[in-house]
C-alpha cells in the first residue's frame, strides 16, 4: 500500500526565454522513504502527473524519466517536468486558464517503477510565459466616432454617449478586457459630485466588478484609461460603447474627447480575448 507523506516541492519559473513560450518547468521536491527517512544521493524513480481540477483530478499530463533522477546529500531532487517521456498527455497542449492544477509526485526510492512514496499539491501559479501562450490578443482597428461626442443632459441613469468600435470574438468561452485609453470633459456640473463613465459590450454592463471611471471635477479634460472584464459573450462580432451618469444631481455635456484629438492617435481602445 502507498505511503502518503508531504513533499517539500518548488516549481521554479524557467528563466530561459526562446522564441515560443518555454514548455518547461524546473521542479524540486524532498524525498524521503516509507519510514520518513531521506533518501539521500539516490537514483530514484519517479512519475509526474498534472492534474485538472482537484487533487484527484484529470490526469492531463504524466510523465516518467529515463534515466532516473538522482537525489542529492540532503535529498532534494530536482527534474524538468515537461523533459520526461511522456506517457498521458502532451505538456505543451495543457491550457494553464483552465485551472486549478495540481502536482502529483509518485517515487520509487529503489529506482525502479514500484511508487511506493506518493503526494499531491496545488500548483498555485504557473510561469506566465505558459499562461500567455494560451491568450490571444487583438486591438479594435478604428475607434467612431472620431471624437467630440457628448451626451448633452446627464442624469442619475446611465445613458450612451456613442459607440466605440466593434471587435469579433473567436471562442465562445473565453473572456474579454477592454482597456480604453482617452480622455474625458463634462462642461458642468449642478449638484453632482461627479460623473461614471461605464465601458459596455452590445450595450450590456460587466458582471465582473466593473468597468468604469469617475470624474470629479468639471471643466477640465482628464486623461482617463477604462478597464474591465466581461464574459458569457457568444462568438462573433460586438459592439463596444461608452456610456455615462452623474454620481447625484446632474450635469451638461458629458464629453468622449472633447478636444477632438482622436486624429492625434490620443484614444484607443484595446481588445484581449481569454481562453
Amino acid at each position: 500500500m502507498k505511503k502518503l507523506i508531504t513533499i517539500l516541492y518548488a516549481v521554479i519559473i524557467t528563466a530561459s526565454v526562446f522564441a515560443q513560450a518555454p514548455q518547461k518547468m524546473s521542479y524540486q521536491a524532498v524525498v524521503r522513504n516509507s519510514s520518513n527517512a531521506l533518501v539521500t544521493s539516490k537514483s530514484v524513480g519517479m512519475r509526474i502527473s498534472i492534474l485538472q481540477g482537484t487533487s484527484t483530478g484529470t490526469e492531463v499530463y504524466v510523465e516518467i524519466y529515463n534515466p532516473n533522477p538522482t537525489t542529492n546529500a540532503n535529498g532534494l531532487v530536482t527534474i524538468e517536468i515537461g523533459g520526461g517521456i511522456p506517457v498521458t498527455g502532451t505538456f505543451s497542449a495543457i491550457n494553464w486558464a483552465t485551472g486549478p492544477y495540481f502536482i502529483k509526485t509518485e517515487t520509487d526510492p529503489l529506482g525502479g517503477t514500484e511508487y511506493t512514496i506518493a503526494g499531491t499539491s496545488q500548483l498555485l501559479s504557473v510561469p506566465y510565459a505558459m499562461f500567455a501562450a494560451n491568450i490571444f490578443s487583438t486591438q479594435v482597428s478604428a475607434i467612431q466616432p472620431l471624437g467630440c461626442t457628448r451626451l448633452a443632459a446627464v442624469t442619475t441613469t446611465y445613458q450612451k454617449i456613442g459607440d466605440l468600435g466593434s471587435f469579433s470574438k473567436l471562442s465562445a468561452g473565453s473572456f474579454i478586457e477592454l482597456n480604453l485609453q482617452t480622455n474625458l470633459y463634462t462642461e458642468t456640473f449642478t449638484d453632482a459630485a461627479g460623473i461614471v463613465y461605464e465601458l459596455r459590450i452590445d450595450e450590456t454592463a460587466t458582471v465582473i466588478g466593473n468597468a468604469t471611471f469617475l470624474l470629479k471635477t468639471a471643466g477640465i479634460s482628464a486623461a482617463a484609461s477604462i478597464t474591465g472584464i466581461f464574459s458569457g459573450l457568444s462568438s462573433g462580432s460586438h459592439t463596444v460603447s461608452l456610456w455615462a451618469k452623474s454620481a447625484n444631481g446632474s450635469a451638461t455635456n458629458a464629453y468622449w474627447d472633447a478636444g477632438c484629438f482622436n486624429s492625434a492617435g490620443t484614444n484607443n481602445l484595446y481588445v484581449k480575448e481569454y481562453k
